[in-house]
């Protein structure tokens, strides 16, 4: 089963670069029934289950998110949050029982992958506002996963001394340059600092000449493909505290404590900050994640949500302290790892890298390196056995049923965006709404629909079929001030 566990993360990992790192429902969605169905296969053929105290934590933090649904200000949107945590413990699942060497594996592919978005990126033009995005489609949590390779990519040149880590070394740093990540800048230079005094070998003469030279050459490379060398240097200048991107992060976390003040146990249920945002926000501006982890977990779970999301850390930085005086391999190992949990820990202050299921897996699966031998414990009660087996198998059911009305909305939104099939769009939100009748997104969608198919044949029967379906939107989701909005022009358009 070794083998097994081995390809199923790396499947989730290729296909996660691929895919937007699983931020969108449908990718979600369908990634968890695969690894659903890859557990389940695991659990019947070595027909036993061990479970350690890393892993109890992300099943206690999932199902603090699950049971968030009851109270939460918007279903759909608590459910989606829901949906990203719950591939941490299935992650979690697979990666527990593979050995460290599979664990490095995995990791190496990670170096990989991401010299890939690098160059699919570059030959692809996957720029937006002149940031390289690549397939992941958001140049932030492109830069902290090139972060996480590049140090990677040092790690396993330490351990291998094999030069070629060094042009994926050159790859990633370019691509981070691309990004235009100013704070990831900041945090890879300050990750530089970190290694260079936690190793010692990249102290001598030699590696610090080859480094300097793989840094000058990420530079010129960069340059190169954007083909301006100023622009990169008015970048840099503009790095300050009063940037205009800081100063708005500011304003969402004043506002977000103000609404934590009011759901401080328990929180709002996922996606409830961008639904009470005009309640808190003045003047009134709408962005759906507050850019902050930690500030965002507190306001969809509460206080309860964020112990555990803390007590999972601190399980970390436990294991590694206990493994980090054993041999040179394991310190060497060890070090980095805390190297890298705690930058991304760090630039989750200041983003929303962590919505990205693919870098909520990365950041699983190093973890789990560090609390693997933290109080394990072999369920063999048959009962608690059947009990996993038929937990695995409806949840397995659950998520095919969602990937099924997911996929429906996911081809009316793409005939409605196209302004092709309008018709036939409507037919396929009605089977979505037929499969999730808790969306909300299926009757404004469908509503939108209405509206160009009124304003393609001047029907004012389109406008009023639009005006019920954003009524049984705000139904479901009463706050939405989106669709408070657009009833709002219908009611002016039907008059």
């Amino acid at each position: 089963m070794q083998r097994f566990r081995l390809y199923t993360i790396a499947l989730f990992i290729m296909w996660g670069a691929l895919r937007q790192g699983f931020f969108y429902e449908l990718d979600a969605v369908l990634m968890l029934t695969v690894l659903a169905s890859a557990i389940l296969i695991m659990i019947l053929l070595e027909k036993k289950l061990e479970v350690n105290l890393f892993q109890a934590l992300l099943i206690l933090f999932t199902i603090v998110y699950w049971a968030a649904l009851f109270y939460a200000q918007d279903f759909e949107l608590a459910m989606e949050e829901a949906l990203k945590v719950t591939s941490m413990p299935l992650i979690g699942f697979v990666a527990a029982r593979l050995t460290y060497n599979n664990k490095l594996k995995l990791l190496k592919l990670c170096i990989w992958v991401g010299s890939s978005l690098v160059v699919v990126g570059v030959l692809f033009n996957l720029y937006r506002q002149n940031r390289l995005e690549s397939t992941i489609e958001y140049a932030n949590t492109l830069a902290i996963f090139l972060l996480v390779t590049a140090i990677l990519c040092i790690l396993f040149y330490l351990h291998e001394q094999k030069v070629g880590l060094l042009f994926h070394l050159t790859l990633q740093i370019s691509g981070l340059l691309l990004t235009l990540s100013r704070s990831v800048w900041i945090l890879w230079i300050a990750a530089i600092l970190l290694l260079l005094l936690s190793y010692k070998l990249l102290r001598t003469r030699k590696q610090l000449a080859r480094f300097s030279f793989v840094q000058l050459a990420a530079l010129g490379l960069a340059v190169l493909i954007k083909w301006d060398l100023f622009f990169f240097l008015n970048r840099v200048h503009s790095i300050q505290a009063k940037a205009s991107e800081l100063q708005i992060r500011f304003v969402y976390w004043r506002d977000s404590l103000a609404m934590i003040r009011d759901h401080f146990l328990l929180g709002t249920g996922g996606g409830g900050w961008s639904v009470l945002l005009p309640e808190y926000s003045d003047p009134v501006y709408f962005v759906k994640y507050v850019h902050n982890q930690y500030l965002q977990i507190f306001m969809d779970v509460g206080l309860v949500g964020l112990v555990i999301f803390i007590s999972i850390l601190f399980v970390f930085y436990r294991g590694i302290g206990l493994g980090i005086m054993q041999n040179e391999e394991s310190r060497l190992w060890n070090k980095g790892f805390v190297i890298i949990v705690t930058f991304i820990l760090l630039h989750a202050g200041f983003d929303f890298d962590l919505s990205f299921p693919l870098m909520l897996g990365v950041v699983v699966l190093v973890l789990s390196i560090g609390s693997e031998n933290l109080f394990n414990l072999t369920i063999k009660n048959q009962a608690y056995y059947r009990l996993s087996l038929v937990s695995i198998f409806a949840f397995l059911l659950f998520s095919a049923w969602l990937t099924t009305g997911y996929s429906f909305m996911k081809k009316g939104e793409h005939n409605i965006q196209s302004n092709i099939q309008i018709a036939a769009a409507q037919k396929q939100f009605t089977t979505a709404k037929w499969f999730l009748p808790w969306s909300s997104k299926a009757y404004y969608d469908a509503a939108k629909g209405y509206v160009l198919l009124g304003n393609q044949t001047n029907d004012s029967a389109s406008y009023q079929k639009a005006k019920e379906e954003i009524e049984k939107a705000i139904q479901l989701s009463p706050k939405q001030s989106l669709y408070q909005a657009l009833l709002l022009e219908l009611q002016q358009a039907t008059q």
